[in-house]
C-alpha cells in the first residue's frame, strides 16, 4: 500500500543556479573602466547589429589616439568579437607605444585587455594582463592605478571561487583607496567586498557593509552610487525574508535611477523587485514589473540585460504553469547570450533550460543540456555554473535510476563548492544527497544529510531552503513509518511554500501530506491534498510529478472500498512513467497496479505487472556500484518481491501441480543475500585502500574524543565533517556493474534445475535444507530433501519475528519454555522431518536470522531442536553453491589445520576482569574494555589439541592490528579471535574486533585500545575455511530485508571466509572459553565435521549443571559451509 508514496518526497530539493535574477553587482566593471579612463566620455552602447562605422585597422595607418578610442567603442559593443576586436586594436597600441611609454598608460592598457579577457571567460588570461598591470603601476608610483587593478584581481579571484583571496585583495584596495582619500573608489571596494560575502553565504555581513557603502555614497552625494547600494540592500533583504524592507529598499533606488534618467538602472530595479512579488506570490505583479523592464532594455538596446529579464520571465511562467512559454523565452534568452558571446551566461541558461526539460519529461535532451552546461563552465573557468551543472544532472541522473552516477556527481559538485566557499551550494547538496541516500535504503544517511541541510538553511536564513527541507525530512519520516510526526515539518514547509508563492514545492508538500494520512489511515484528508497536489502539477506541465500523484491515488482507491476505481489513475501514471524514462516510478506503480489486480481476481494480470516491477528494481540495482548501496536499496524495494512471492504461493493453493511454489522459491533465492553475493563475486576487486586507510585515521580520532563536553564542538564537528566526506567517497568508489538476472520470474524449468543442483551438490543422505520467507501478510516454509522440495504456508512475519524477539529477550535470564516450544511448533513442526534425519540446513529470513534454533523444544519431549540434528546456516543457497570448498589444509600430513589466533589482548594495566565478551555499550567503542580471563584459559585449551608448529599465537600486548596484518591473515585456512567485539548497527562501518593498542617507546599504549574495523576486514583476502569469532554478539547488525544482519560475521564472508562461527548475543567468558575448547577436541582430535563438532560441544555444556541455560551454549552458530 505504502509503495507509491514515497515518490512524494521527490522535487522537493532545492534546484542549483535555477533561473538568474538580477543584481547589480554585475556593474562594478563598467565602474571601473569609468575610473580608468578620467575625463573622457565613453560612448554609448551600440545596438546589437554592431557598430555605426568602420573600426579602424590594427595597423600603421591609426595613431596611438584612433587606436585607444577605437578600443573603447569595440569594447562598449558588449559582444565577444567587439571584445575580441578591443584586445587585438589595444595589443596594437601597447607595440606602438613599445615598452618606454609611461608606465601607468601601459599598465592602464592591460588592465582593460584584462577586463575583455575575462568577459570572454578566459579568465587565466585576465589574470596575467591585470598581474602585468599591477607591476607597471607600482613601478610608476601609480597608486590610483594599483587600487582599480587590485579590486579587479578580487573580483577575478571571486569568480574563480578564491573567496578569502578575493577578500584579501578588495581589502587591500580599499585600504589604498581610502589612503588616497578617494571616497568613490573606497565605496567600490567595500561593495565588491559585500559582493563577494554573499556568494559565500554571509548575507548579514554582507547587508552590514552595503550600509557602510550606503553611507559614504551618502556623504558624498553619489546619487548613481546611492541607488545601486539601495539596490544591493534590498536584494539581501529579500534573501533573508523581509519583504517590507526589501520593497523599501527597492523604491527609493527606483526613485533615484528615475530621477538620474537611467533606464537601464531602472530596469534592473523593476526585475529584482519582481523577484520579491515572485517570491510572495504575487505572481501577475511580477509578471507586470518584468515585462516592464523588458521595454525599457529592448529601447536601450542592452542584450545583456535583457538576457536576464527573458530568463527570469522564463522562470515566471514556469511558476504560472506555462512550460511551453517558459521553454520559448529561455531559448531566447540563450539564443542573445551566444550572439554577444557570453559563455559563463551561457552555461548558466543551458543548465536552467536542462532543469526546464527534466520536469517536462524530456531527459535526453535534459541531459545534452546539463553535459553542454557543464562543457562550457569547465573551458571558461566558471566553478559555480559547473557546480550548478553537477548538481542539475545529478537530479536527472535520480530521477532515471541513475543513483550512483547521482551521487558522484553530487561529490564533484560539493568538492567545487567548498574550494570557492558557497555554503548555500553545500547545503543544497547535503539535501539532494539526502533525497538519494533515501531512494536507494540508506535511511540513517538521508536523515543525517537533510538535518545537516537544514541546519545549514538556518545558518544562512534562507527561507526557500528550510521550506525544501522541511518537505524533505516529511518525506523520510513517511518512508520510515512515522506519519504523525512527518506532518509536523511538512505543514510548516505547506505554509512556507504557500507564503513564498512556490507551486511547485506547494505540491511537492500536499502529496507527502497525503501520503502521511495514508500511512495514518485517514483516506479523505489524503484524497483532498492529492488532488490538489494533481491540480497544480498539471498547471505546471510536470508530467513526473503528476504521475506520482496519480500513482497515490489510484493506490489510495485500490485499498479502499471501491477498488476498481484505481486502474485508471493508475494505468495513467504508468503512461507518464513510461513517457519520461521514470523507472523507479514504473516499478512502484506497477506493484500497486499488479496488487490490484490481484485483488479484483486478475491473477494473470497481476503477474505480469508484479515479474515487470521486480525486474525494473533489479535493473535500478544493477546501475550502483557499491554493493553495500546495492543491498541497502534491494532492502528498500524488497516489497516488490514480497508481492511476487505471495501472489506465486496464492496461484500454488489455486493450482497445486503448477510449480508455482518452485517458482515462488527460485524467486525468493534470487534475492536472498544479493549483497554478499555481489562482493562474493567481486572478491579480490575492492578498490579505495588509501580511502579506507584515511577512514580509520579519523575513525580511531573521533574515538579518542571522549565525551562531548570534554572536547570542543568545532573540533568533533570538523572530524564528523571529514568522516562524512570519506564515507560519501567510500560509496563513490568504481566498482564492475553487476548484471540482471536474465529473468525476475525464472520459469519451471530453471527453478527445477536450481533445486536440482542444490540436491546434488549441497545435501547427502540425512539432510534436509528449511528455508523460510518471512511475508507481511503470510510465510512460507520450503522444505527440500534428496526426494524432493515441500512447501507450507506460515502466520504473518510480523507475528513471527514479535515472537522471535520475546524469546531473545527471555533467553538472557530464564528461557520461556513456553515460546521454545510453539516456536518450534511453529517453525520446525510443519516440515514433518522424516526419523532418519541428522543433519538440518537452515537458511532463515528476517529475524529468523537472528533465532538461537538450536534451543528450540519439542513440544513431544521436551528436547532442544540439538538433541536431535546438528544445524547449519546458510545466507544464501547460492551463495555456498556459487563459491566451492577448497581443498583441505593439511600443514603437518597428519590433517592438522594451521592456525591463527587472536586471544587475550592487552587491553590496559589494573582494569578489573570482565564476564562478557562486550563492552559498556556496543554502540560507544571509545568506552573501557575490561580483560577477559577466559580467553587465556581458551588459548591453552586449543593448544592442547594444535601442535605449536601448526599455530601462530598474537596474544597480550602482541595481539595488535599491525601484528596481525604482519602476520598475513590470507596465509591462513583457520582464524580464531578470543576477544571483545564492538558491534554498531547504526553505522556497521564502526565494528570492530577490540585488539592490544600500539605501544609508544616508552611502553604506553595510547588509546588502551585498537580495533580492526570492518573495512579492514573486507581487506583482508582471506581464503579461510573457516573463522571462529569468539566473542558477544558477531552475527549481529543492522538488519537489511533480504540481506540479513549487516555483521561482523558477514564481513569475515565477504573477505573470503568460507565458514564463521559466531555469536547471537553477548556471551559469557568462561562459558563461552569451555565450548571453545570442546569445539577444537570434537573437531581436530575426533575429525567431526564442524556442525557435528558444535553440536557436541554444546550439548557437553548443556549436560553441565551451571551451564545449562541456553544462554550458555545456544549463541554461537556456524554459518556457510559445514564440510
Amino acid at each position: 500500500m505504502e509503495a507509491g508514496l514515497a515518490h512524494g518526497r521527490r522535487g522537493g530539493r532545492l534546484r542549483s543556479s535555477h533561473y538568474i535574477w538580477c543584481r547589480d553587482a554585475c556593474l562594478t566593471l563598467s565602474l571601473l573602466v569609468s575610473l580608468l579612463l578620467p575625463g573622457r566620455s565613453l560612448p554609448a552602447a551600440a545596438a546589437e547589429s554592431g557598430p555605426a562605422s568602420p573600426l579602424p585597422a590594427a595597423d600603421g595607418a591609426a595613431s596611438p589616439e584612433q587606436l585607444d578610442a577605437a578600443a573603447v567603442a569595440a569594447f562598449r559593443l558588449g559582444t565577444a568579437a567587439g571584445w575580441r576586436q578591443a584586445i587585438t586594436l589595444w595589443q596594437a597600441l601597447l607595440q606602438r607605444l613599445g615598452p618606454e611609454a609611461d608606465p601607468s598608460r601601459l599598465g592602464l592598457i592591460h588592465t582593460l585587455m584584462g577586463n575583455a579577457h575575462s568577459l570572454l571567460g578566459e579568465k587565466p588570461r585576465a589574470g596575467e594582463r591585470y598581474r602585468r598591470a599591477l607591476e607597471l603601476h607600482r613601478a610608476a608610483g601609480d597608486r590610483p592605478g594599483e587600487a582599480v587593478v587590485l579590486s579587479n584581481l578580487g573580483q577575478l579571484a571571486s569568480e574563480l571561487g578564491e573567496m578569502e583571496q578575493a577578500l584579501e585583495l578588495l581589502e587591500q584596495s580599499r585600504s589604498l583607496h581610502r589612503q588616497l582619500q578617494n571616497r568613490a573608489g573606497e565605496a567600490t571596494s567595500l561593495n565588491n567586498m559585500a559582493v563577494v560575502l554573499e556568494g559565500m553565504g554571509e548575507r548579514r555581513r554582507a547587508l552590514a557593509l552595503h550600509r557602510r557603502v550606503l553611507a559614504i555614497r551618502q556623504q558624498s552625494a553619489d546619487a548613481a552610487g546611492e541607488a545601486l547600494s539601495w539596490n544591493n540592500i534590498g536584494a539581501i533583504l529579500d534573501d533573508l525574508g523581509d519583504g517590507a524592507a526589501a520593497r523599501s529598499a527597492y523604491g527609493r533606488s527606483l526613485e533615484l535611477r528615475r530621477q538620474r534618467g537611467d533606464p537601464l538602472g531602472e530596469a534592473t530595479v523593476l526585475s529584482n523587485l519582481a523577484l520579491l512579488e515572485k517570491r510572495l506570490g504575487r505572481l501577475a505583479e511580477a509578471q507586470a514589473l518584468l515585462e516592464r523592464a523588458l521595454v525599457i532594455q529592448r529601447q536601450a538596446g542592452a542584450p545583456e540585460g535583457l538576457a536576464v529579464s527573458l530568463a527570469n520571465l522564463a522562470a515566471l511562467h514556469d511558476d504560472l504553469g506555462q512550460p511551453a512559454q517558459a521553454r520559448a523565452l529561455l531559448e531566447d534568452s540563450l539564443a542573445i547570450r551566444r550572439r554577444i558571446g557570453d559563455r559563463r551566461g551561457e552555461a548558466v541558461l543551458l543548465s536552467n533550460l536542462g532543469l526546464l526539460q527534466l520536469q517536462q519529461g524530456r531527459p535526453r535532451q535534459a541531459r545534452s543540456s546539463f553535459e553542454r552546461a557543464l562543457a562550457i563552465a569547465r573551458d571558461t573557468a566558471h566553478p559555480a555554473a559547473e557546480a550548478a551543472a553537477l548538481i542539475n544532472r545529478a537530479s536527472l541522473e535520480e530521477t532515471v535510476g541513475e543513483f550512483q552516477a547521482a551521487l558522484e556527481s553530487l561529490r564533484a559538485a560539493v568538492a567545487i563548492l567548498r574550494r570557492i566557499g558557497d555554503p548555500l551550494g553545500e547545503a543544497v547538496v547535503s539535501g539532494n544527497l539526502g533525497a538519494v541516500y533515501e531512494s536507494v535504503g540508506e535511511g540513517e544517511q538521508a536523515e543525517l544529510q537533510l538535518r545537516r541541510a537544514l541546519a545549514a538553511y538556518r545558518e544562512l536564513d534562507s527561507p526557500s531552503g528550510i521550506a525544501v527541507s522541511r518537505n524533505n525530512l516529511g518525506s523520510l519520516l513517511n518512508r520510515r513509518g512515522r506519519p504523525e510526526q512527518a506532518l509536523v515539518p511538512l505543514r510548516a514547509a505547506e505554509a512556507m511554500h504557500r507564503a513564498s508563492g512556490d507551486r511547485d514545492g506547494l505540491a511537492r508538500a500536499l502529496n507527502n501530506i497525503g501520503a502521511a494520512h495514508v500511512l495514518a489511515g485517514r483516506p479523505e484528508p489524503a484524497r483532498r491534498a492529492y488532488r490538489q497536489a494533481l491540480a497544480i502539477k498539471r498547471q505546471l506541465g510536470d508530467r513526473r510529478g503528476e504521475a506520482v500523484t496519480l500513482n497515490n491515488l489510484g493506490n489510495l482507491e485500490a485499498v479502499g472500498s471501491t477498488p476498481r476505481r484505481g486502474l485508471e489513475p493508475l494505468d495513467a501514471a504508468l503512461a507518464l512513467q513510461r513517457g519520461v524514462d521514470d523507472a523507479e516510478g514504473m516499478a512502484t506503480t506497477l506493484l500497486n497496479r499488479g496488487r490490484l489486480h490481484r485483488r479484483l481476481g486478475d491473477h494473470q494480470a497481476a503477474l505480469s505487472d508484479l515479474a515487470e516491477s521486480v525486474r525494473l528494481i533489479d535493473g535500478l540495482r544493477s546501475r550502483l556500484a557499491d554493493d553495500d548501496l546495492r543491498a541497502s536499496f534491494l532492502a528498500s524495494a524488497h516489497e516488490h518481491i514480497d508481492a511476487l512471492i505471495d501472489l506465486l504461493m496464492e496461484l500454488h493453493r489455486l493450482e497445486p501441480g503448477a510449480g508455482h511454489a518452485l517458482r515462488a522459491y527460485a524467486v525468493q533465492e534470487q534475492s536472498r543475500a544479493r549483497g554478499l553475493r555481489d562482493g562474493l563475486a567481486r572478491q579480490g576487486d575492492r578498490p579505495g585502500r588509501e580511502q579506507r586507510q584515511r577512514r580509520r585515521a579519523i575513525e580511531r580520532e573521533l574515538r579518542a574524543l571522549g565525551p562531548p563536553s570534554e572536547v570542543s564542538a568545532a573540533r568533533r564537528q570538523a572530524l564528523m565533517d571529514a568522516d562524512l566526506v570519506l564515507q560519501q567517497e567510500l560509496h563513490g568508489l568504481a566498482g564492475a556493474a553487476v548484471p540482471v538476472p536474465g529473468s525476475p520470474v525464472p520459469s519451471l524449468e530453471q527453478a527445477r534445475r536450481l533445486i536440482e543442483r542444490l540436491r546434488r551438490e549441497l545435501l547427502q543422505e540425512g539432510d534436509v535444507l528449511l528455508q523460510y520467507n518471512l511475508g507481511p501478510e503470510r510465510s512460507t516454509l520450503w522444505v527440500v530433501d534428496r526426494d524432493g522440495l515441500a512447501v507450507h504456508a506460515l502466520p504473518p512475519g510480523p507475528e513471527i519475528s514479535e515472537q522471535v524477539q520475546a524469546l531473545r529477550r527471555s533467553l538472557l535470564g530464564l528461557p520461556d519454555a513456553a515460546l521454545l516450544s510453539r516456536l518450534h511448533a511453529l517453525l520446525i513442526g510443519p516440515a514433518d522431518l522424516p526419523a532418519d534425519t541428522r543433519r538440518l540446513i537452515l537458511v532463515p529470513d528476517g529475524a529468523l536470522q537472528v533465532l538461537p534454533f538450536a534451543a528450540l523444544e519439542d513440544p513431544a519431549s521436551g528436547e532442544p531442536l540439538l538433541a536431535r540434528f546438528s544445524l547449519a546456516h546458510l545466507p544464501s543457497v547460492q551463495a555456498v553453491l556459487d563459491r566451492p570448498a577448497s581443498a583441505p589444509p593439511d600443514a603437518g600430513g597428519d590433517g592438522r589445520l594451521p592456525m591463527l589466533i587472536v586471544a587475550d589482548p592487552d587491553l590496559g594495566a589494573g582494569r578489573p576482569h570482565g564476564e562478557l565478551r562486550a563492552g559498556p555499550s556496543r554502540r560507544n567503542c571509545s568506552l573501557a574494555w575490561q580483560p577477559l580471563p577466559g580467553t587465556g584459559r581458551e588459548l591453552e585449551a586449543i593448544a592442547q589439541v594444535v601442535s605449536e608448529a601448526d599455530r601462530v599465537v598474537a596474544r597480550g600486548a602482541e595481539a595488535t592490528a599491525a601484528r596481525l596484518l604482519a602476520l598475513d591473515p590470507a596465509r591462513f585456512p583457520v582464524l580464531h579471535f578470543a576477544t571483545h567485539a564492538c558491534v554498531n548497527a547504526r553505522r556497521p562501518d564502526f565494528s570492530g574486533i577490540v585488539l592490544a593498542a600500539e605501544r609508544s617507546p616508552a611502553g604506553v599504549a595510547d588509546p588502551a585500545v585498537d580495533f580492526l574495523y570492518l573495512q579492514e576486514i573486507l581487506d583482508l583476502e582471506l581464503d579461510s575455511e573457516l573463522v571462529v569469532l569468539s566473542a558477544c554478539d558477531t552475527a549481529l547488525g543492522r538488519q537489511l530485508e533480504g540481506e540479513g544482519p549487516l555483521s561482523l560475521s558477514r564481513a569475515f564472508m565477504l573477505a573470503g571466509a568460507r565458514t564463521v562461527l559466531s555469536s547471537l548475543w553477548s556471551v559469557d567468558d568462561r562459558s563461552t572459553a569451555a565450548l571453545m575448547a570442546a569445539f577444537y577436541r570434537h573437531w581436530i582430535d575426533a575429525g567431526l565435521p564442524l556442525d557435528a563438532a558444535l553440536r557436541q560441544a554444546q550439548l557437553e555444556l548443556m549436560r553441565t549443571p551451571r551451564w545449562r541455560a541456553p544462554y550458555h551454549w545456544a549463541a554461537f552458530h556456524l554459518h556457510g559451509r559445514w564440510r
